[in-house]
């Protein structure tokens, strides 16, 4: 088995040769022939361009870094130091020199699980680099749709190396950095800030249809500029024909809206919304809480009673 968080064996040294040789190999004669790499991509998802030493989706604002950038800042330098703020199954996130910075983290659950299943098999090791580059490289693409739309960091440059599995270390998305949006922080607002969170998060899903948010947890989301953005979206899916904030005629898209809804009841308004509630917010409360109770509870019922307590702080 490739042991890639062994850096320093010569096992390692051998492998990276020879998938470099591959991927130059295989890979090369279908960039001829197609010029973009496209690997079950979604329709809905730029395409990978080959440009010079490195791939660049098609769609990419000429004022975003790349993998030069990056390394004429020196951001990755000894000298700038880096702080872990995130480590996942597939990345970690580091804060350096004021950003974030996401890079595959080759030491994380899910890479050196699969490698371990993967035995001696040389192409299904290959392939769990490959699905591990994949996941950041989607996470780049959907940023990049969702520039235009607030409540998304801003990115600031990427690196897709051109032999992405020998230079898998060099992989990074930098965006800017805020602050967590955790209990702490819930507790110390006030209960119309609280409320301004939860209407702009709802307002933001809304907007990004027909990307969906699967997983909600407050350790998704970072304030900005005093606005809640979402950071991570590892579990981002794309359902064309979900609205989830009028999922009436389709049954799994009638449970996607409830699941979410209930997440964010869960995360964002039980007990938080409680807390120095004004008095007209109470039976507005009660019944979100008997929708949640009940079952009942969906996006577009979410969405009413936020816009209706928003009504009344006019």
């Amino acid at each position: 088995m490739l042991p890639l968080y062994e850096p320093s064996s010569t096992k390692v040294i051998f492998f990276t040769l020879i998938f470099g040789l591959i991927f130059a190999t295989v890979f090369y004669k279908n960039f001829q022939k197609v010029g973009h790499y496209q690997r079950s991509q979604n329709p809905a998802l730029p395409h990978l361009i080959h440009a010079n030493d490195q791939w660049r989706f098609e769609n990419t604002n000429d004022s975003i870094g790349d993998c030069n950038f990056i390394q004429d800042t020196q951001l990755f330098d000894a000298l700038h130091p880096e702080t872990v703020i995130g480590r996942g199954w597939n990345k970690k996130t580091l804060k350096i020199n004021q950003t974030a910075v996401k890079k595959l983290n080759l030491k994380g659950v899910a890479l050196v699980q699969c490698l371990n299943e993967a035995g001696d098999d040389f192409m299904k090791e290959y392939n769990c680099i490959e699905n591990a580059v994949y996941k950041l490289n989607k996470e780049v693409s959907i940023l990049l749709a969702l520039q235009h739309i607030p409540n998304t960091p801003k990115l600031l440059a990427y690196c897709i190396p051109y032999d992405f599995i020998a230079d898998a270390h060099k992989l990074a998305i930098v965006t800017d950095i805020g602050t967590p949006l955790d209990n702490l922080f819930l507790i110390q607002s006030n209960w119309e800030t609280r409320l301004q969170i939860l209407h702009e998060i709802i307002d933001f899903m809304e907007r990004i249809q027909p990307f969906i948010l699967q997983d909600l947890r407050r350790q998704q989301f970072m304030m900005i500029d005093n606005k809640p953005v979402y950071i991570d979206f590892d579990d981002v899916t794309i359902e064309e024909n979900c609205p989830i904030f009028n999922a009436t005629d389709n049954e799994s898209c009638v449970q996607v809206s409830s699941n979410i809804a209930r997440r964010l009841y869960e995360e964002f308004v039980d007990e938080f919304f409680w807390l120095g509630q004004p008095k007209y917010a109470h039976q507005h409360l009660e019944e979100l809480k008997k929708s949640y109770a009940g079952n009942h509870l969906d996006m577009q019922t979410l969405k009413y009673t936020v816009k209706r307590l928003n009504q009344n702080l006019l």
